[in-house]
């Protein structure tokens, strides 16, 4: 749900229930809104006006979230933590794992009781370095649909999950039990402290897999959704060309399912312009394999 760039004479309330008093003592209608959404790239809008308040306000008077991008194309966005830390209350989704001020946001938003930051990013080091800045009771999953696929941001966010220790229990809070208590208004779970450290040992090897993919996929998203993703295949060869490693180490066994993957993308890059897009979703999977593979000895 999104402002619209309409300003509503009444907040609209979830649907918990028929009917709510406004201050005034009027009944107010629900209408079956369960958050708002704030895109101010696209809406071009910013945080320090009266009316990014009173948006603030109404979600307040409604209790409900408010979901904002901040991922690419955003500028510094101190404005906006300026807003969350005025109204503590208000349940605040930063979407795209807050990328385009993560490390401002962790610091900033620490102390803030219902921030939360989505998962809905094709990096798989943005969500990893988030695990590393706040507290995985405070990260929900997000798939960024139509642009990104479910199943590969599912299973990139559980992959991070799982390389920081997360119990069944809160991964479950990860994928959809925290989002829905921010929904129903309910308290949030108490947060831990941060599962991640902040420098983690890496293989070089993987490293290398990793970065020359997602060279791949930025080469295929040139031009948008509807980019020529054929170009992302020099890259895939580089990234296969590691794969094929006769002494890998201990990245073998990784190597190896992700050099499966790669080639089932490259039958895609080949396959009718319809299908061909799909592939850039398995170099994605491919990625977070390769960029959360636990580090041997």
């Amino acid at each position: 749900m999104g402002a619209g760039g309409r300003r509503p004479d009444r907040p609209l309330l979830p649907a918990r229930s028929g009917r709510r008093p406004d201050p005034g003592g009027a009944a107010v209608p629900r209408r079956g809104a369960r958050g708002i959404k704030l895109h101010p790239r696209a809406q071009s809008f910013g945080f320090d006006t009266a009316v990014a308040g009173e948006i603030f306000a109404v979600a307040r008077d409604a209790g409900v979230p408010v979901l904002v991008h901040a991922g690419r194309g955003m500028p510094r966005m101190d404005a906006l933590a300026d807003l969350a830390l005025r109204f503590p209350d208000v349940t605040l989704v930063l979407a795209h794992t807050a990328l385009a001020d993560q490390g401002m946001f962790a610091t900033r938003l620490a102390g803030h009781p219902r921030v939360l930051y989505d998962t809905a990013c094709l990096s798989p080091y943005d969500v990893m370095e988030l695990f590393a800045r706040v507290p995985a009771e405070r990260v929900v999953f997000a798939s960024d649909v139509p642009y990104g696929r479910p199943t590969v941001g599912l299973y990139q966010t559980l992959r991070v999950a799982a390389l920081a220790g997360l119990s069944m229990e809160e991964r479950a809070l990860v994928t959809g039990g925290t989002m829905a208590a921010a929904l129903d208004g309910r308290q949030l779970p108490a947060p831990q402290a941060p599962r991640l450290a902040r420098i983690r040992p890496v293989d070089g090897t993987l490293a290398r897999v990793a970065s020359y993919l997602m060279m791949g996929i930025a080469a295929g998203l040139i031009g948008g959704m509807n980019g020529d993703v054929t170009l992302a295949l020099p890259r895939l060869a580089l990234a296969r060309s590691v794969c094929r490693d006769p002494d890998p180490g201990p990245a073998g066994p990784a190597l190896e399912r992700i050099d499966g993957v790669l080639t089932a993308a490259e039958a895609l890059l080949s396959a009718p312009e319809p299908r061909r897009l799909e592939a850039l979703w398995l170099i994605a999977g491919a990625v977070a394999l390769a960029a959360t593979e636990p580090v041997a000895g």
